[in-house]
Protein backbone atom coordinates (compact mmCIF):
# COMPACT_ATOMS: atom_id res chain seq x y z
CA UNK A 1 0.00 0.00 0.00
CA UNK A 2 3.10 2.26 -0.16
CA UNK A 3 2.50 2.73 -3.83
CA UNK A 4 -0.71 5.07 -3.12
CA UNK A 5 0.64 7.27 -0.80
CA UNK A 6 3.70 7.70 -2.85
CA UNK A 7 1.68 8.64 -5.96
CA UNK A 8 -0.11 10.67 -4.15
CA UNK A 9 2.60 12.92 -2.93
CA UNK A 10 4.30 13.10 -6.26
CA UNK A 11 1.34 14.86 -7.63
CA UNK A 12 0.96 17.67 -4.54
CA UNK A 13 2.18 21.12 -6.18
CA UNK A 14 5.51 22.77 -4.97
CA UNK A 15 6.12 26.30 -5.12
CA UNK A 16 9.55 27.27 -7.25
CA UNK A 17 10.89 30.43 -7.93
CA UNK A 18 8.61 31.75 -10.90
CA UNK A 19 10.05 31.75 -14.26
CA UNK A 20 11.53 35.27 -15.31
CA UNK A 21 10.15 33.88 -19.05
CA UNK A 22 7.30 36.18 -20.43
CA UNK A 23 3.60 33.76 -19.70
CA UNK A 24 5.25 31.05 -17.44
CA UNK A 25 3.14 30.02 -14.77
CA UNK A 26 5.28 30.66 -11.00
CA UNK A 27 3.47 27.89 -8.99
CA UNK A 28 4.51 24.31 -11.61
CA UNK A 29 4.00 20.66 -10.11
CA UNK A 30 6.62 19.07 -8.87
CA UNK A 31 7.39 15.58 -7.11
CA UNK A 32 7.62 16.17 -3.22
CA UNK A 33 10.58 14.10 -2.97
CA UNK A 34 12.85 16.72 -5.12
CA UNK A 35 11.71 20.21 -3.11
CA UNK A 36 15.47 21.50 -2.16
CA UNK A 37 14.18 21.20 1.47
CA UNK A 38 13.50 17.68 1.29
CA UNK A 39 16.15 15.19 3.57
CA UNK A 40 16.52 13.15 0.82
CA UNK A 41 17.90 16.31 -1.60
CA UNK A 42 20.90 16.71 0.93
CA UNK A 43 23.99 15.33 -1.01
CA UNK A 44 25.91 16.12 -4.19
CA UNK A 45 24.60 14.43 -6.98
CA UNK A 46 26.55 14.36 -10.60
CA UNK A 47 24.40 15.04 -13.37
CA UNK A 48 24.49 15.26 -17.52
CA UNK A 49 23.31 18.37 -19.28
CA UNK A 50 22.41 17.84 -23.07
CA UNK A 51 21.27 20.83 -24.83
CA UNK A 52 20.13 22.01 -28.66
CA UNK A 53 19.92 25.05 -29.83
CA UNK A 54 18.95 24.84 -33.59
CA UNK A 55 19.82 27.45 -36.55
CA UNK A 56 17.04 29.69 -36.33
CA UNK A 57 17.00 30.12 -32.58
CA UNK A 58 16.33 33.10 -30.57
CA UNK A 59 18.14 32.33 -27.80
CA UNK A 60 22.32 32.95 -27.97
CA UNK A 61 24.35 29.57 -27.45
CA UNK A 62 27.00 31.77 -25.77
CA UNK A 63 23.71 32.56 -23.06
CA UNK A 64 23.80 29.02 -22.50
CA UNK A 65 27.43 28.59 -22.15
CA UNK A 66 27.92 31.34 -19.92
CA UNK A 67 25.06 29.99 -17.64
CA UNK A 68 26.88 26.28 -17.67
CA UNK A 69 29.96 28.17 -16.64
CA UNK A 70 28.60 30.08 -13.94
CA UNK A 71 26.97 26.55 -12.27
CA UNK A 72 30.63 25.50 -12.25
CA UNK A 73 29.78 22.60 -14.99
CA UNK A 74 32.39 20.79 -16.83
CA UNK A 75 31.93 20.45 -20.98
CA UNK A 76 32.61 16.47 -21.63
CA UNK A 77 31.04 16.89 -25.46
CA UNK A 78 29.92 19.63 -27.51
CA UNK A 79 26.55 20.31 -26.33
CA UNK A 80 27.30 18.00 -22.80
CA UNK A 81 28.09 19.24 -19.83
CA UNK A 82 28.97 17.28 -15.93
CA UNK A 83 27.14 19.30 -13.40
CA UNK A 84 27.74 18.27 -9.32
CA UNK A 85 24.93 19.84 -7.29
CA UNK A 86 22.05 19.07 -4.48
CA UNK A 87 19.51 20.33 -6.48
CA UNK A 88 17.04 18.11 -8.36
CA UNK A 89 17.11 17.95 -12.02
CA UNK A 90 13.93 19.83 -12.27
CA UNK A 91 15.44 22.63 -10.41
CA UNK A 92 18.50 22.41 -12.39
CA UNK A 93 16.38 23.06 -15.24
CA UNK A 94 13.47 25.51 -14.38
CA UNK A 95 16.15 27.76 -12.38
CA UNK A 96 18.59 28.17 -15.06
CA UNK A 97 16.87 27.17 -18.39
CA UNK A 98 13.74 28.43 -18.19
CA UNK A 99 13.77 31.70 -20.33
CA UNK A 100 15.41 29.32 -23.26
CA UNK A 101 13.06 30.31 -26.63
CA UNK A 102 10.24 26.70 -27.34
CA UNK A 103 12.65 25.73 -29.83
CA UNK A 104 15.66 25.19 -27.59
CA UNK A 105 15.73 21.94 -25.73
CA UNK A 106 18.01 20.77 -22.08
CA UNK A 107 18.23 17.37 -20.77
CA UNK A 108 19.12 16.84 -17.69
CA UNK A 109 20.07 13.66 -16.48
CA UNK A 110 21.54 12.23 -13.06
CA UNK A 111 24.53 9.55 -13.55
CA UNK A 112 25.37 6.79 -11.78
CA UNK A 113 28.85 5.02 -11.69
CA UNK A 114 28.31 2.57 -14.87
CA UNK A 115 29.46 4.39 -18.12
CA UNK A 116 31.67 3.93 -21.26
CA UNK A 117 33.34 6.87 -22.84
CA UNK A 118 35.64 7.35 -25.90
CA UNK A 119 37.98 10.98 -26.45
CA UNK A 120 36.19 13.36 -24.12
CA UNK A 121 36.75 16.76 -23.98
CA UNK A 122 38.23 17.40 -20.75
CA UNK A 123 38.53 14.14 -20.08
CA UNK A 124 41.06 14.09 -16.80
CA UNK A 125 38.34 16.62 -15.26
CA UNK A 126 35.18 14.34 -16.64
CA UNK A 127 36.39 11.03 -15.46
CA UNK A 128 37.79 12.76 -11.79
CA UNK A 129 33.47 13.86 -11.53
CA UNK A 130 31.90 10.35 -12.88
CA UNK A 131 34.58 8.43 -11.15
CA UNK A 132 32.69 10.12 -7.27
CA UNK A 133 29.71 9.10 -9.06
Amino acid sequence: MLFPLVARLHVEPVDHHPCPRPGHPARRRACCLCDATSPVRSRIILYLISYDIPKGSETDEKVVLATLERLGATRCLYSEWLLETDQSPKQVADRNFCGLSDKDRVLVIQLASNYAYHNLQNERKSLALMNRA
